[in-house]
């Protein structure tokens, strides 16, 4: 654990120290020059500078007359241009990124002088432009509080550039846009014939190079100020990666026309089928009884023998009746059972008769019964 602790110590230490470097690492930028307002004799003038970057400061320094001055550097013997200057004047430091050089009362002498500061932060430095003093004028000029230092675009972009600005009496402001050819406000000329006259240009970006712009803002009441000089620098247009060529492809092979198919005759549609009537129930067939069982026939016994009648004895004369028709002899009762001896005249015996007129009977009742139920069942089916 104190391993840990002692290393998250020593990284701290490490960033705690690379910080300062790794800040200082990026040049300032300058993103506001010093503007040239055409101040009144014996106003205040402010020659103001914006930068970007940290742990800033600005050294001022003025060209009068051929000769080159540190004006940052005051409080020794006194130089040439001080008595011109104001009853004060100094730099000052408005915020972190933003540095002015006040006069206090400058006077029309200094008129025609450059202006410009340089911005340090201990590792690197950077030079503004150099402003031309403008001093004369009857009135308080326009005060200009943004305009571009520096533009970069690729070819054929867009590039435009604001100016914006204020009165000092709130009259109305108009603008001019100028372009000088060597930087200088003394060659300037105005672009498209003097018709730009909005608080911003649209540069032109077709051809490759850097082109200087200048802007001027006039009040109602005459003042005017003159802005630095805007840098406007067109480069090529940055080269996409190459993309690789993607091959032919080749031509599809045209697919010949599939023949029309031809139109299917739609069938007619196919009659409802009646419904079929319900069939009626089949009554229930009766059952047929059962045929009797034919009695068997008992064996017929053997006939006994007859025995021989006897001769009758000769009838005496004295017999009444003794025709051939039997009138004369004695007359033989059948219906006397004395006389009844099981058998007929003609010799068949009476119990022989009677079972066969039994079975005649039944099989008569049985032909009946079978016809009946053949009847019936067919007037059923009908």
């Amino acid at each position: 654990m104190k391993k840990i602790i002692c290393a998250l110590l020593v990284t701290s230490l490490c960033f705690a120290f690379l910080m300062p470097c790794m800040a200082a690492s990026e040049k300032p930028v300058i993103e506001m020059e010093i503007q040239s307002p055409n101040y009144p004799n014996y106003s205040v003038a402010i020659y103001t500078v914006k930068a970007r970057g940290s742990n800033l400061s600005a050294t001022w320094y003025m060209r009068w007359l051929g000769k080159t001055y540190n004006i940052s550097a005051i409080g020794g013997p006194m130089q040439d241009w001080e008595p011109y200057a104001g009853e004060s004047y100094g730099a000052r430091k408005l915020d972190d990124n933003t540095f002015a050089f006040i006069f206090e009362g400058i006077e029309v002498d200094l008129d025609g002088a450059y202006i410009w500061c340089v911005i340090e932060d201990g590792h690197y430095d950077v030079k503004s432009k150099e402003n031309r003093i403008s001093v004369g004028n009857e009135v308080m000029s326009p005060e200009i509080l943004s305009i571009p230092s520096q533009i970069t675009v690729e070819r054929g972009d867009e590039a435009e550039i604001r100016c914006v600005a204020r009165s000092v009496d709130e009259s109305e402001l108009s603008y001019l846009w100028y372009e000088t050819e060597t930087g200088k406000r003394a060659d300037i000329f105005a672009v498209n014939d003097g018709t730009e006259t909005s608080d911003f240009l649209i540069c032109d970006t077709s051809e490759l190079g850097t082109r200087n712009y200048i802007c001027s803002v006039s009040s109602e009441n005459g003042g005017m100020t003159y802005s630095s000089t805007v840098n406007v620098t067109v480069i090529e247009k940055s080269e996409a990666p190459d993309t690789p060529e993607t091959p032919d492809t080749p031509d599809t092979p045209d697919t010949p026309d599939t023949p029309e198919t031809p139109e299917i005759p739609e069938t007619p549609e196919t009659p409802e089928t009646p419904e079929t009537p319900e069939t009626p129930e089949t009554p229930d067939t009766p059952e047929i009884p059962d045929t009797p069982e034919t009695p068997e026939i008992p064996e017929t016994s053997e006939t006994p023998e007859v025995p021989e009648t006897p001769e009758a004895p000769d009838t005496p004369d004295n017999t009444d009746k003794s025709s051939d028709d039997g009138q004369g002899g004695e007359k033989y009762d059948s219906e006397d059972p004395d006389n009844f001896d099981g058998t007929q005249s003609d010799g068949v015996p009476v119990w022989l008769v009677i079972t066969v007129a039994a079975l005649a009977l039944g099989c008569g009742f049985a032909v009946v019964v079978v016809v009946s139920a053949i009847a019936k069942k067919r007037g059923s089916k009908k």
